[in-house]
């Protein structure tokens, strides 16, 4: 697991706030690098830093958050459930989720565990690509954590339907059970009928094996559409290739990214983040 920490930066001065990443590994986690950028462009006196912590070392890890005074931390993949008993409270869609991926120390001083990769990719999406969910037909591919995180995050904007095309049954209900009965299974006729398509699976991810390079086939797709692709490197994938020779609008996963970890800054530091700074990073790191 790979988790991410905000310390104010402590570790250079006594003044110092820390932040950070944990996770398992998080050596590839983009992380600390949107973060201390955005950091060093506002003059905050922080500095983020990355925590590689083992399953069984997680326990531990909170307890020198708190011990140590960090600031705040990004969890990643295994941790996203598994860090809720060690928290004090968790808040926002993480209630709904059973999922953290943002841990900030709130005005009661405990430390509070929330989800922002819905606002996120909600704020991607509209912020992006001009479209606002609300009153719409939506498709999801893919039943994991992002799927069941932005399928919430649509019904709560207000999305007539939710449509969920995936192979496990299980998932599948799990996913929808989050969508306050507007959520169905998805055959390839219904996402062919939805304002939006979301590729939320990592078919298409550059260093994915996998045979399909797109998710779905092409005949789902129309002009008028608008597609979102999650993955972020390639910057353009296979799926949104054929999306844009559709006559699809078309949204690629940097937003997503961008914007999660923007409201993440946000409760870490209490400023406003430099979006065009955090931009910049994402793309000259996954090479877009």
């Amino acid at each position: 697991m790979a988790t991410g920490v905000y310390w104010q930066r402590n570790s250079i001065t006594p003044r110092t706030k820390i932040l950070g990443v944990i996770g398992d590994p998080v050596m590839h986690s983009l992380s600390p690098a949107i973060h201390n950028a955005a950091i060093e462009a506002l003059d905050l006196d922080y500095v983020y830093l990355g925590f590689e912590v083992s399953p069984l070392g997680l326990k531990a890890a909170v307890d020198g958050v708190r011990a140590l005074g960090v600031k705040g931390l990004s969890v990643t993949m295994p941790h996203k459930q598994s860090i809720i008993e060690h928290l004090d409270v968790i808040s926002g869609d993480a209630i709904a989720l059973f999922s953290v991926n943002t841990v900030f120390v709130d005005g009661a001083g405990q430390l509070n565990g929330t989800s922002t990769d819905g606002l996120g990719f909600l704020d991607g999406l509209r912020l992006e690509a001009g479209f606002d969910p609300c009153g719409k037909r939506v498709g999801i591919i893919g039943t994991g954590g992002a799927a069941r995180a932005i399928a919430r995050a649509l019904v709560d904007a207000g999305a007539e339907t939710v449509a969920v095309y995936g192979r496990s049954s299980e998932k599948l209900g799990n996913v929808i059970s989050l969508c306050d009965g507007k959520g169905d299974v998805a055959t390839l006729e219904m996402l062919s009928d939805c304002d939006l398509i979301v590729n939320a699976t990592p078919i298409g991810m550059k260093g994915y094996h996998s045979r399909d390079m797109v998710p779905v086939p092409d005949t789902v797709l129309h002009s008028g559409m608008v597609v979102c692709d999650i993955v972020y490197s390639p910057f353009v994938t296979e799926f949104m290739k054929q999306a844009t020779k559709k006559g699809c609008k078309v949204v690629g996963g940097l937003p997503m990214l961008l914007h999660q970890a923007a409201h993440a800054f946000r409760l870490f530091t209490k400023h406003d983040p430099p979006l065009d700074v955090m931009r910049n990073v994402i793309e000259s790191a996954t090479g877009n």
